[in-house]
């Protein structure tokens, strides 16, 4: 009976976070085979019958934590490539690598958010509205029901409604990939961890370009691993896709 299994040390069920409820039930059967728990609409089971009713409610636990996550890709816009007006290093290679994530999220039925960058500046030269160039790259291209969210500011929370969707529905694990590192991914990042975000940046689904500084040029593989190395130090985790992948399976 519960009360046996009380009795013994093993642990207040009703105290207990679901991993650790199902261990209990498991240590308990090995030590009580012949207990029965009633369970509200299955009366007094015990045995395998059990085990199977734990292993469903943790299943079930488990996907309603995993729900808590949202993969949200940044910029990833034709401007970007190559023949666009402002192509990055390595933005087909990083947008392979965001496809596996979106298409791993897909699978899992988590959340996806699109974010669309629309330049309103005067004498901006890319991502202007209306163009072939600010339009999502294929690799990423939304399907109905993902949200996609327009900016135009490197910070993907300034003016949007991210933070509302985000909070509204229960997300509190992000994983960011996207364009440029510097900028966008930067900006976005930091502002997610100050909101209370736990962040995962997949920094070979990201890409960024050269840059200057005092009439030197700081080379995009610097720059990358410069701005990653930042991050990775408070805001955010920073793995590669595969590392991400296989640790979801």
């Amino acid at each position: 009976m519960v009360k046996d299994i009380y009795s013994k040390g093993l642990g207040n069920l009703s105290d207990a976070q679901p991993e650790e409820w199902a261990k209990t039930i498991q240590k308990a059967i090995g030590k009580f085979p012949e207990a029965k728990i009633v369970i509200p609409g299955h009366g007094g089971i015990g045995g395998k019958e059990l085990l199977q009713h734990t292993k469903e409610l943790l299943q079930q636990y488990l996907k309603i934590k995993m729900a808590k996550e949202a993969l949200i890709i940044i910029d990833i816009q034709n401007d970007y490539f190559e023949g666009g007006a402002n192509p990055l290093i390595g933005s087909l290679e990083a947008s392979e690598n965001a496809k596996a994530l979106l298409n791993d999220f897909r699978e899992r039925s988590l959340p996806v958010i699109h974010i669309q960058h629309f330049s309103t500046r005067v004498g901006s030269t890319f991502f202007i509205p209306n163009t072939k160039g600010a339009e999502i790259h294929e690799n990423v291209i939304p399907v109905g029901g993902e949200k996609v969210i327009a900016k135009n500011y490197p910070n993907s929370f300034r003016e949007t409604d991210l933070l509302e969707y985000l909070q509204s529905n229960h997300i509190t694990d992000l994983v960011i990939c996207g364009m440029m590192t510097h900028m966008c991914v930067d900006a976005t990042t930091r502002a997610a961890k100050d909101f209370g975000f736990t962040c995962t940046v997949i920094g070979d689904a990201c890409a960024t370009r050269d840059l200057k500084i005092q009439g030197s040029v700081v080379a995009a593989s610097e720059v990358q691993k410069s701005f990653l190395g930042a991050l990775s130090y408070f805001y955010s985790s920073v793995l590669t896709a595969k590392e991400y992948l296989v640790k979801m399976e």
